[in-house]
């Protein structure tokens, strides 16, 4: 879980309505089928065209960061901060950033949120919560203790809602202190702050074990 989707609103509610459309099948015009496909082998090996902004840069074609998804198991580098070397090490030793201001409004939690949860409480039940664990996603925020507070606070009122046990309730080290240099976004890591991140929250799931 991260931080900014405890402040579910309304809105967002956008994003159920194009996953069930995109679910749906489609099915072409018998006519048109035939010139889609064309289309699109002549775009995925002869044209290639280049995504625009960040994203053509990082990844090229659409097809560049469909096989990337695909390669890493439905993730992908968020590129819209791109450092321009790809060597972690020259990261590391690059100056910090420093950390973000949060508006703990962004932050607060829900009651549309709260209903949000019900679903996948249901969903954990069916699969044992004793197989579940919750784990909260990094945020440049560094050591501010009010915002902490509140985070966790929201973070932990989820895990009870989905009636999960303390002990299946993880917060990585690099939560909160991780510099904003590892991160494209707010919300998302770039390439070699996943690669960093990921690491240190291999030493956090340790005591799991084969779980």
């Amino acid at each position: 879980m991260h931080p900014v989707q405890f402040h579910r609103t309304s809105a967002m509610d956008i994003w159920i309505q194009k996953i069930k459309s995109s679910s749906a099948p489609h099915y072409g015009n018998v006519i048109t089928i035939p010139f889609y496909f064309v289309r699109g082998l002549l775009n995925m090996f002869v044209l290639s065209p280049s995504m625009p902004g960040p994203y053509g840069l990082y990844y090229g074609s659409p097809y560049n960061l469909i096989r990337s998804i695909n390669e890493n198991k439905g993730s992908a580098i968020d590129p819209t901060r791109i450092f321009t070397s790809r060597n972690p090490q020259t990261l590391i030793e690059t100056p910090d950033y420093g950390n973000m201001r949060v508006d703990l409004q962004g932050v607060s939690m829900t009651d549309i949120y709260r209903k949000a949860l019900m679903p996948l409480k249901m969903s954990i039940a069916s699969l044992g919560r004793d197989k579940v664990y919750v784990l909260l996603g990094p945020i440049p925020l560094g050591a501010k203790p009010a915002e902490v507070e509140e985070i966790l606070s929201s973070f932990n009122e989820s895990a009870r809602l989905l009636g999960l046990a303390s002990d299946h309730v993880i917060v990585p080290k690099l939560a909160f202190v991780l510099d904003f240099k590892y991160f494209g976004t707010f919300t998302h890591l770039n390439g070699i702050g996943k690669a960093v991140y990921s690491e240190a929250l291999a030493d956090d799931l340790v005591f799991l074990g084969d779980k």
